[in-house]
């Protein structure tokens, strides 16, 4: 942060720290760091003031600014700060031998911070927090596992010798984005980031701040316990619920009645959460909400590349839609039989015959059947976070697909969409079971996180809310199986200290709404298309109910497994 007229005592350590690091008392300090607690860091401080001395104020600035307008900033900002702290730690050892001490510490830390994930899971965390752990693993002596040789070869890249010129260290830091992360445009700076629709917008927070350097200008305190953030959020509810509905359209319930849904959910685990139900047609546009018209536009492009997936693949779809019908109406025809209609007349019952003298019954009779349509409907629930960003098109057939081939049985399907975001959970109802066109659905588009558990007893909410439920309900998840929130989990016990809404307390809070939603009569399976190391998860969450996609060819023949698995269970 920079200077303020009234700096608070954790600044002025910041300061102070850097200053030293720098052996400059003159310079403004370009970066400061905080610990999650909002306590001043010594160490990650002291590797800025080496890297002001080491590289200099205005090139290390310079270095900053020039991605400072991608969406990608932030982790640009980690992978660049990882690569500099090895670069002034091999120049500073011979002069400071301390810090291999204050090194070790940093890096126990760091793995103490994240006492609830695993190796595994902190490998699947994104770019950054795979590389953070690969750093502190290996300078606390443990070798790093890595799941492909890509992301060994970047923590090789970030590993700058400190034999390097200053100009080679920053070039070098450059070439990093380029070869790992496809970046060149190094003229995107500017004194704040600017928008940029949807990345800007729905781009994930930083759950695990690992105490990341934070730049003062344009970011809070880092691990949001400081007063003056705090004061800032609370400032912000207003413009935060302006800009949900700005983005996503004004809620489908009433006020009063979305106060009581959050008022019955919005507790225990998510009791600092918020609760947005809306449809698929946003309301006229709000010039003020530039952000907001941006996201609009990306959202809409979106849809075009859904709805060209959909065109480029009609065979393989329209292929897909017919042999999951067949196979439906096979499966409802044989569900109703099962349930048999007696009545006087139609074709005799051998089996009931005596009846008519004996018991003066005339139902001996089975009637055919009026409806040979079993009581069912469908809800299609799709997971819409960031991870989903690079399946987008995929997921938006793959619904397409299953609401189109259920629908031409005469099901009735809702499908649904669901994201997290400054503290809101968003159920964004694609199609109603009402519409006769799977069309709406191609609106998906993925960003932001999902705090699953909270958006599966929205699902089960909005049960109660319907006018004519039917008897059975099929809830169907399109998930990747990782429920992963910013916003966190409220002190459990004696701890003082908040939980992070990831790992295994978020798996294990979806899972038990899974299991109420059960209790309560709605089956729910998934469709899953995550990576392997979910599985466990998925598992947790699901049990045996669920089905694995890997090729689009597959859904058909899987679906159709998994909806005769779910309608013999139920029968019997």
């Amino acid at each position: 942060m920079r200077p303020a007229p009234a700096m608070s005592t954790e600044e002025r350590r910041a300061m102070g720290m850097v200053w030293n690091g720098a052996e400059d008392y003159t310079i403004t300090p370009p970066f400061l760091s905080y610990r999650p607690d909002g306590r001043a860091d010594f160490y990650r401080n002291t590797v800025v003031g080496l890297a002001v001395k080491w590289l200099g104020c205005e090139p290390l600035t310079a270095l900053f600014q020039s991605w400072s307008g991608s969406s990608r900033a932030a982790l640009f900002d980690g992978i660049a700060w990882l690569g500099i702290e090895q670069y002034v730690y091999e120049k500073e050892l011979p002069l400071r031998p301390h810090l291999a001490a204050l090194r070790r510490e940093c890096a126990a830390e760091f793995f103490a911070g994240r006492g609830g994930l695993s190796r595994q899971q902190m490998m699947a965390g994104g770019p950054l927090l795979q590389q953070q752990a690969a750093r502190w693993e290996t300078v606390l002596g443990r070798e790093p596992r890595f799941v492909f040789a890509k992301e060994k070869r970047l923590k090789e890249a970030l590993e700058l010798s400190g034999d390097l010129t200053p100009a080679e260290a920053l070039q070098a830091l450059r070439e990093v984005l380029t070869d790992h992360f496809r970046f060149s445009n190094f003229r995107l700076s500017g004194a704040h980031r600017p928008s940029e629709g949807r990345s800007l917008f729905l781009r994930r927070e930083r759950s695990h701040r690992d105490s990341l350097l934070q730049r003062g200008e344009w970011e809070d305190a880092p691990g949001g316990r400081s007063t003056r953030r705090t004061e800032a959020a609370r400032a912000r509810e207003e413009a935060d619920r302006a800009y949900i509905e700005a983005c996503f359209g004004p809620p489908c319930l009433s006020a009063r009645e979305l106060a009581r849904m959050e008022k019955v959910l919005c507790r225990d685990a998510h009791a600092l959460c918020r609760l947005w139900v809306t449809g698929n047609r946003r309301e006229n546009e709000d010039p003020a909400q530039r952000e907001a018209l941006l996201f609009a536009r990306e959202a809409a492009e979106q849809a075009g590349k859904n709805a060209d997936f959909i065109r480029k693949e009609r065979v393989m779809v329209q292929a897909g839609i017919r042999s999951l019908s067949a196979r439906l109406a096979v499966m409802l025809e044989n569900f109703a039989q099962e349930l048999p209609e007696t009545g006087v007349r139609g074709r005799l019952m051998g089996e009931r015959a005596y009846r008519m003298p004996v018991l003066q019954d005339p139902a001996v009779f089975l009637k055919p059947a009026q409806d040979p349509r079993p009581d069912l409907s469908v809800d299609l629930l799709l997971d819409a976070s960031a991870s989903r960003t690079r399946s987008q098109e995929m997921i938006a057939a793959q619904a397409y697909m299953l609401a189109e081939s259920m629908m031409h049985c005469g099901i009735p399907v809702r499908v649904l969409c669901f994201r997290s975001l400054r503290g809101y959970t968003v159920l964004q109802i694609l199609k109603d079971e009402k519409e006769r066109a799977a069309a709406p659905i191609l609106q998906y588009f993925a960003g932001g996180w999902n705090r699953d558990g909270l958006a599966l007893r929205s699902l089960e909410y909005l049960e109660t809310l319907r006018e004519d439920p039917s008897s059975r309900k099929l809830l169907l998840v399109l998930t990747d199986a990782h429920p992963s929130d910013s916003t966190e989990m409220p002190p459990e016990g004696r701890s003082p200290l908040k939980r992070s809404y990831d790992g295994a307390a978020a798996t294990e809070d979806t899972a038990a709404a899974a299991a109420d939603l059960r209790k309560k009569g709605i089956r729910t399976a998934a469709v899953f298309t995550g990576s392997h190391s979910h599985l466990e998860a998925l598992k947790t969450i699901y049990g045996n109910h669920f089905v694995r996609i890997r090729h689009m060819e597959q859904l058909a023949q899987e679906a159709g497994t998994l909806l005769e698995q779910e309608l013999i269970q139920w029968r019997g």
